[in-house]
């Protein structure tokens, strides 16, 4: 297997296990929260108190395996917009383990929450274009479909809730899913 070869298929594993780490500890942080509500609570609620080990060191795992993909992808994009999406996704990883780093009760986290969320349907964007320019014209819709869906809720619900929040950050996971995969599987000449 080349070196590129192998490039690729770590930096598709980080994606993947970004998502999974991310995803599940979230659903374990909410279970063993007590009282968590969909719609009273924020999903920082989960990173003080009893939960706040599970959800705050998963974040900063997630952000440090999202950090890898970002940097994969920055060697793998082709052309300009991949590159500068990839630096986006980059700076999106770090605003993740940010959000784990300082929980709700700290000043920055506001900031690296907003952060976080507002970086990725940039990045989408961005990568989307750049899909469609290199001929990727399914994936790159996929990817700025994702980055609409990621925005929507803020406009839509005009407030922070875990509501909110987990539709925004689902489609997220879900690009890291399938962009992860994709890179996982060798393309055929």
């Amino acid at each position: 297997m080349s070196g590129k070869r192998w490039l690729l298929l770590a930096t598709g594993i980080c994606g993947v296990l970004a998502a999974a780490v991310v995803l599940v500890s979230i659903l374990v942080a909410i279970s063993a929260y007590p009282g968590f509500s969909w719609t009273n609570n924020v999903l920082s609620d989960l990173g003080v108190g009893a939960t706040a080990s599970t959800f705050n060191s998963a974040l900063m795992v997630g952000g440090v395996l999202a950090l890898i993909f970002a940097v994969g992808l920055l060697v793998a994009k082709k052309g300009v917009l991949g590159k500068i999406g990839a630096v986006l996704l980059l700076i999106d990883a770090v605003m993740l383990f940010g959000i784990g780093m300082f929980p709700e009760t700290t000043s920055v986290h506001i900031y690296v929450s907003v952060a976080f969320f507002g970086f990725f349907p940039l990045a989408a964007l961005i990568l989307g274009i750049g899909a469609i320019v290199n001929k990727s014209r399914m994936f790159g819709l996929f990817t700025i479909l994702l980055g609409i869906i990621a925005i929507l809720p803020w406009p839509i619900t005009m407030g922070i809730t875990a509501t909110s929040e987990a539709a925004s950050a689902v489609p997220i996971l879900v690009w890291w899913l399938v962009q992860g995969v994709m890179l996982c599987i060798p393309k055929s000449k």
